[in-house]
């Protein structure tokens, strides 16, 4: 009885976690991207998280963990951006589109 008591706790504790919000800024135009710019993608203003999860779709899609990241793109065209932030169960996300110019 005591162990379902303290579960049901932990649970009504853990649901009132508030629920993450996720964003990032850049510092470049995100229509204009250069080949080979470094791309500045900050996460800070997201909030009620530590855990950060980006996600680059292009031609050598990659994964970061950290709430900066920096990126170079090789290649001309779209890449799509996406960010995941998690709190306990809870998570919220966010993506953009950069342009990919010579």
């Amino acid at each position: 009885m005591l162990v379902v008591f303290v579960l049901l706790i932990s649970m009504l504790i853990e649901s009132c976690t508030k629920r993450p919000f996720a964003c990032f800024r850049t510092n470049v135009n995100e229509d204009s991207v250069h080949i080979n710019q470094p791309v500045f993608l900050n996460a800070s203003c997201s909030s009620n998280t530590n855990d950060y999860f980006w996600e680059f779709y292009n031609n050598t899609d990659s994964v970061e963990w950290t709430e900066e990241v920096t990126k170079t793109f090789k290649d001309t065209g779209y890449v799509n951006v996406y960010l995941l932030v998690v709190s306990g169960n809870k998570s919220a996300s966010t993506s953009r589109v950069l342009h990919v110019i010579p």
